[in-house]
């Protein structure tokens, strides 16, 4: 047989990423439950009071807190198998992922606060302006703009994070830089990053509409919609690393360049 051949052919390059792309999800599931599991069973075994609430909302801060860099490291390993040839598998995973933690960790320390208060906050305003004998004067209005207005900017953020994971595959930046390079692609491309959101979420309501799909979406339920979103994005930052003057932050360089600092 000639091996050349038969590694070079579509079938073994489609079951080599296949392959990559469950090996890379069900780390990142790996990887997050191990970060919540000891929370969680601290819950588990209080069930109720304070602590036992308190526990419940570290472990889902925590779980969302290691997630993102794991969800953007396996756009990162797409994007090394794609463009560099990347052979490895387990091992690029981890080193992308300390990369990418270290690229991280202060923009989430800075947005997981702000999130926290605006979805308190939207809580507080839903609770006013769902009320059915709620007037309409002035400080109710009040009410009404700020949940729209905080509603819209949680949204913003989570379409935001969408575009993470090409933000951090591509460039190496500053925190101030991530997010707004972030920001600027996530509303220049609007539709994109819908449909992005379309390639995300629909996995999750099928699933939970088919519960017997759930094998399924843990094997490649955030790695295959990465996948569909390095093929959609990839011509536009291929154009802006090879023209950097199209980037106009002086602080943005390349991701083979420069470590931070």
């Amino acid at each position: 047989m000639d091996i050349e051949k038969y590694t070079n052919s579509k079938v073994y390059h489609f079951f080599e990423i296949l392959f990559k792309l469950i090996v890379w999800n069900i780390l990142t599931i790996i990887l997050v439950c191990l970060a919540v599991a000891g929370p969680f069973l601290g819950f588990y075994y209080l069930k109720e009071g304070t602590l036992a609430g308190l526990l419940m909302i570290f472990g889902a801060l925590l779980g969302v807190f290691i997630f993102i860099p794991c969800y953007c490291t396996i756009f990162s390993c797409i994007k090394l198998y794609k463009e560099e040839k990347e052979s490895t598998t387990i091992f690029i995973y981890f080193n992308q992922l300390w990369d990418n933690f270290k690229s991280l960790y202060k923009t989430e320390l800075i947005l997981f606060p702000v999130v926290i208060l605006f979805s308190f906050s939207l809580y507080f305003y839903y609770g006013v302006i769902g009320n059915e004998e709620m007037e309409i004067n002035l400080i109710n209005s009040i009410y009404q703009i700020g949940y729209t207005v905080l509603l819209f900017a949680i949204v913003a953020i989570f379409l935001c994070f969408l575009n993470l994971p090409m933000t951090v595959g591509y460039f190496r930046m500053k925190t101030k830089t991530i997010m707004k390079f972030t920001l600027i692609m996530t509303f220049k491309h609007i539709l994109r990053t819908f449909l992005f959101a379309v390639l995300l979420i629909a996995p999750l309501l099928i699933v939970i509409l088919v519960n017997s799909l759930i094998p399924v979406w843990m094997l490649i339920g955030f790695s295959l919609p990465l996948y569909a979103m390095y093929f959609l994005t990839r011509k536009d930052y291929w154009r802006l690393v090879n023209n950097m003057d199209a980037i106009e932050d002086e602080e943005i360089y390349l991701k083979k360049g420069e470590k931070n600092d």
